[in-house]
């Protein structure tokens, strides 16, 4: 576990390395804007606990501003200008922010195609390519037309979900720090069950590697009895016998087997993760429900104080949750990614990531 861990980090410093940071044209922009989008959504929270506050209290709107009543016209109108204007500028940045990783995504993958190219031009030798040891039959022509066709268009994939785990990994740090600020032995208590959650996570993230590599290796066994299974029944010289035999039904074939039970797995742990994250809302929202009822019915806490924490905690959940789905994104494309990398390392005669 520990050795995967540590070839995940390499990949992962070499993803920002040879992907965002050379598409940093664009990929800084989509960071600024994540950050403006999720400040944004805070702020408006913050104005909305604020003018709870004012009302509840009797005061002013606006500190030392007589007249600026909380609940008159104007104040009212105020308020929720700010918070409406707030979240359409956290919704049209995050949009922005999805519409320039489009372009990072693109920008990489047509990068990723030239090197291979670039690689070639120079590589007197291509036959080290097929000394790759990727699990079934090597040929160096097909290895080099997938790392441009498939490879290299995973990787753009696989650099627009990184960026897209930036908003989530924000509001999940910011939203902590928030809640801990707020409520230290509630949000100490919700940690750990968030510890649980991130250790379940991880092994759910593991298992989607691994159902991946199974995918790909059964890839080229899966092609082949498809390929079989049509000769034989477009053959006129086949016998009832031959048709009847393990070619004329794929279906049958231990490679197509495991590669249609992998696709179908690969779908399942996307359910799994999901299934992980519902179950840590119910436990959460369960130990916030038993401590600060039990807390506002002792007159220690205001139910403007729970709505806030509530209203905080969903964006802090909503951050793990999308950071958590996007490790299960990228483990499911960890073996594509670090075989482009190997092909590439192999041409430049550089030292290879191990798939």
């Amino acid at each position: 576990m520990r050795a995967r861990i540590k070839t995940y980090a390499v990949l992962a410093r070499r993803v920002f390395s040879d992907g965002i940071w050379q598409q940093r044209k664009w990929s800084i922009p989509v960071v600024g804007l994540s950050i403006w989008g999720l400040v944004a959504q805070f702020s408006a929270l913050g104005v909305a606990a604020h003018y709870v506050g004012r009302v509840q209290s009797g005061a002013t709107l606006v500190p030392g501003v007589q007249g600026l009543d909380a609940l008159s016209p104007v104040g009212i109108g105020l308020s929720v200008f700010m918070i409406l204007g707030l979240l359409a500028s956290g919704a049209l940045a995050e949009f922005l922010a999805k519409v320039l990783s489009v372009k990072v995504r693109r920008g990489y993958a047509e990068y990723c195609i030239r090197r291979v190219l670039r690689a070639l031009e120079r590589a007197y030798d291509v036959s080290q390519v097929k000394k790759l040891d990727f699990g079934n039959r090597n040929d160096a022509d097909r290895l080099l037309y997938r790392s441009i066709k498939g490879y290299a268009t995973t990787n753009g994939r696989v650099v627009y979900v990184f960026l897209g785990a930036v908003l989530p990994g924000l509001m999940l740090s910011v939203g902590g720090v928030i809640l801990f600020a707020l409520d230290p032995v509630v949000t100490m208590a919700l940690t750990v069950v968030g510890a649980v959650s991130v250790k379940f996570q991880g092994q759910t993230s593991m298992k989607a590697a691994k159902i991946n590599e199974v995918w790909e290796r059964s890839e080229a066994g899966a092609a082949k009895a498809y390929r079989n299974a049509v000769k034989a029944r477009g053959s006129r010289s086949a016998t009832e016998g031959d048709s009847r035999s393990t070619y004329s039904d794929p279906l049958k074939s231990p490679e197509v087997v495991r590669n249609l039970n992998s696709r179908d797995d690969r779908l399942k742990v996307i359910a799994e993760s999901s299934l992980i994250s519902g179950i840590t809302l119910i436990a959460a929202v369960t130990v916030l429900f038993v401590s600060l009822a039990y807390r506002v019915g002792g007159g220690t806490v205001e139910w403007g104080m729970v709505i806030l924490y509530f209203l905080v905690l969903q964006r802090t959940f909503s951050g793990l949750k999308g950071l958590m789905a996007a490790i299960t994104n990228i483990n499911r494309f960890y073996s594509q990614v670090s075989r482009y990398y190997k092909i590439v390392d192999t041409l430049e005669g550089q030292q290879s990531l191990q798939p």
